[in-house]
């Protein structure tokens, strides 16, 4: 089951690294970043993804109760407000960036 959650936005046009120290990353479009705390030959937990333009994050998490990689040191939201059950990703995450 996947997960997706809004999270506090980092201000806009922002280096995400700035504000998070501990993930790793991809940019993957010029207005989109993934960032990660997993290597390839781990299971990942959760993607945070960012539109760098406007600072909006949104938090993908996999499965019930993998935050197991969730560093406290992030800013976040409680995880029991606001989370909302996917069953079609990318249409509900594609709302959430409109």
């Amino acid at each position: 089951m996947i997960q997706i959650e809004r999270m506090e936005n980092f201000p806009p046009n922002d280096n995400p690294y700035w504000h998070d120290h501990f993930s790793m990353g991809h940019t993957i479009a010029e207005n989109v970043h993934v960032m990660f705390a997993t290597f390839p030959n781990e299971k990942a937990s959760h993607l945070i993804v960012i539109n760098t333009e406007t600072g909006e994050r949104v938090m993908l998490t996999f499965g019930p109760g993998s935050m197991g990689h969730w560093n406290e040191s992030h800013t976040k939201q409680n995880l029991n407000e606001g989370v909302t059950v996917i069953t079609k990703p990318f249409e509900k995450a594609k709302e959430m960036f409109v």
